[in-house]
C-alpha cells in the first residue's frame, strides 16, 4: 500500500490513546463533602483529610490524626441521535443509535497526622482521571468507538507547614499509575473498495475476495500502561478571623504509556495482509496529563453558615497533537491533532450547620470544556461544558467520627459531534444528551 494508507491506517491504533485527551476524563470525586458543595472551596476549606488533595497546606489546620475513606459513584447517561451519518461515496452507514454510559465506583482514602506544632504529615490515594464508554460492535459509530477505558491511580504523599498564626505551605510528591484500553471496528470491505479504486488492486479483486463496504467488519483493541511522577504544592492564607484563601497547583504527569495493539482480521480480508500492517504488535505514546491551578475562598459568614467559592484553570492546551510510535517496521508514526484549549471552572457553594450534629451542604459550577468544535468531539468522549448542581449533607455519629454524603446533577449545555474516522472517513453525525449523576460518601474519623 502507499505510505499515505500506511499512514492513515495506523492513525486507528492511537485512537484511543490520542483521544484520552478530550475533555471528561478528569475526575474531581475525591471527597463526598465537596461533591455536596460542586467542589467549590477545596483549596481553601482545609476541614479534612481529602486536602491532601485538594490543597496539601490545609492539612495544618487539622488538629488530629485523621482517616477519610470515600466511595464515589459516577453515572453519566450518554444517549447518541444519529442525523445522516455516512460516506460520500459509500452511502449512509449501517447500525443504530446507541448510549455510551458506563457506570463506575470510584475509591479514596486519605490520612493525615501532626507531627508537631508547625508540621503535618499526610498520604491520599485516588483516581483524578478516568473514562469508560462503551457502544454495542454494530451501532453506527464502531468504526469510531466501541469500548473505551482509561484509569488512573494517584498516591500522594504530603507535607505542610505552618509558618505563621496565617500562612502555611503545602507540598506533595505524586506517584501515578495509568492504563488505557481502547478498540473499534475496521471496515475491511470498504479499505479493499478504496485501494482497488486507487489502482493498488486489480480491479475485481474485492468482488472474488467477497468485500464489500460495511459488510466485512474486524476489529483493533490497543493497550497501554505506564507509572511517572508528578508533584502539587499549596498555600494556605487566613486573612481574618472569618475569612481565608487558598491556592493550589498540581503539575502535569508526563507518562510514556507501553503496549500492544490486537487486531481481528475476517478471513475473507487476510489477503490485504500481505504487508503485515494489520499484524498484531507493540506500540508505544508519550502523552502528558494536564496540570491544574485552583483558586479558593473560604468565609464564615456567622457562625453557622459558611460560604465557598472556587476557580479553576486546567492546562489541556499542552495536548495539542498525540503521536505514536510502532514497532512494526511496515507502519510509520501516526499522528492525530487534538487542538484542546485552556478551560476555566467557576464554582460557588456553602455549607449550614443545622445544629451540632447536622450540617446541610450545597453548591453550583460551570465547567468548560477543551473540546473547540464539533468535528473534533469524538464518540469516546461526547464532551460538552457542563453545569453542576449538588446538594449533601454532614452528620456527626460520634464526637469523633463523620459520616458525608453529596450529590450533584451535571447537565451538558450543547454535544452536537461531526466526526470523521481516521481510516475510510465515514462522518459520524448526531448529537448526544448529556448528563450524569454523582453521588459520594465517605466516613472521616478522628483520633
Amino acid at each position: 500500500m502507499p505510505t499515505s494508507r500506511k499512514t492513515t491506517i495506523a492513525t486507528l491504533l492511537i485512537l484511543g490513546t490520542g483521544q484520552i485527551h478530550a475533555a471528561g476524563f478528569g475526575l474531581d470525586e475525591y471527597s463526598a463533602s465537596q461533591i455536596g458543595m460542586a467542589f467549590s472551596g477545596g483549596a481553601a476549606a482545609a476541614d479534612e483529610a481529602g486536602t491532601v488533595y485538594a490543597n496539601p497546606a490545609g492539612m495544618s489546620l487539622l488538629g488530629e490524626r485523621e482517616v477519610m475513606a470515600g466511595l464515589q459513584y459516577v453515572g453519566p447517561k450518554l444517549p447518541f441521535s444519529n442525523e445522516g451519518s455516512g460516506h460520500a461515496l459509500f452511502g449512509p452507514l449501517g447500525g443504530g443509535d446507541d448510549s455510551a454510559e458506563v457506570s463506575a465506583v470510584i475509591p479514596s482514602l486519605f490520612y493525615v497526622t501532626p507531627l508537631n506544632q508547625q508540621w503535618h504529615a499526610g498520604i491520599g490515594i485516588s483516581a483524578p482521571f478516568g473514562l469508560a464508554t462503551s457502544y454495542d460492535e454494530t451501532w453506527v459509530g464502531r468504526y469510531h468507538a466501541i469500548d473505551s477505558s482509561l484509569k488512573t491511580l494517584n498516591i500522594n504523599p504530603s507535607l505542610a507547614y505552618k509558618a505563621s498564626d496565617r500562612l502555611s505551605v503545602g507540598f506533595g510528591i505524586s506517584a501515578q499509575h495509568i492504563e488505557v484500553t481502547m478498540s473499534n471496528a475496521i471496515d475491511f470491505g470498504g479499505i479493499c473498495v478504496a485501494e482497488e479504486a486507487a489502482g493498488n488492486l486489480a480491479a475485481g479483486t474485492c468482488g472474488f475476495l467477497g468485500l464489500a463496504p460495511q459488510q466485512n467488519d474486524g476489529k483493533v483493541e490497543v493497550t497501554g500502561t505506564d507509572w511517572s511522577l508528578g508533584w502539587n504544592v499549596g498555600l494556605l492564607y487566613q486573612l481574618d478571623d472569618a475569612t481565608r484563601v487558598g491556592f493550589s497547583y498540581r503539575s502535569g504527569v508526563s507518562h510514556v504509556l507501553s503496549g500492544t495493539a490486537d487486531y481481528t482480521v475476517p478471513a475473507a480480508a487476510l489477503p490485504l495482509n500481505a504487508t503485515g500492517l494489520f499484524n498484531d504488535g507493540s506500540a508505544s505514546s508519550a502523552t502528558t496529563l494536564p496540570a491544574i491551578a485552583s483558586f479558593s475562598l473560604h468565609h464564615q459568614a456567622s457562625e453557622r453558615l459558611t460560604l465557598m467559592t472556587d476557580l479553576r484553570w486546567t492546562n489541556w492546551a499542552v495536548l495539542d497533537e498525540m503521536r505514536i510510535e510502532f514497532d512494526n517496521p511496515v507502519q510509520g508514526d501516526a499522528v492525530t491533532p487534538t487542538e484542546w484549549r485552556n478551560t476555566w471552572r467557576i464554582a460557588v457553594g456553602g455549607a449550614y450547620a443545622w445544629d451540632d450534629k447536622l450540617t446541610l451542604r450545597g453548591g453550583i459550577a460551570h465547567d468548560q470544556s477543551p473540546v473547540p468544535n464539533d468535528q473534533l468531539r469524538t464518540a469516546r468522549i461526547p464532551d460538552a461544558s457542563r453545569n453542576w448542581l449538588s446538594l449533601g449533607l454532614g452528620y456527626a455519629l460520634e464526637s469523633n467520627m463523620d459520616l458525608d454524603v453529596g450529590y450533584s446533577r451535571v447537565f451538558s449545555v450543547s454535544n452536537n459531534i461531526d466526526n470523521a474516522d481516521p481510516v475510510m472517513g465515514y462522518q459520524l453525525t448526531g448529537s448526544y444528551n448529556n448528563h450524569a449523576d454523582v453521588l459520594g460518601v465517605q466516613l472521616r474519623y478522628r483520633y
